[in-house]
């Protein structure tokens, strides 16, 4: 029962470690994305 609880905590901590680069990610897009969108929005008066 021990050797399946540590399989099933191993997977749930890859989730969480695949979790937190997506989220890294999605959040260093955000930053290049969001000043563009300004800028653009600036520009056609919005």
């Amino acid at each position: 029962m021990r050797y399946l609880d540590k399989i099933e905590e191993n997977e749930n901590k890859k989730r969480y470690e695949d979790s937190m680069i997506r989220t890294a990610k999605w959040l260093g897009d955000l930053k290049t994305k969001e000043p563009i969108k300004i800028i653009y929005n600036d520009q056609n008066g919005v």
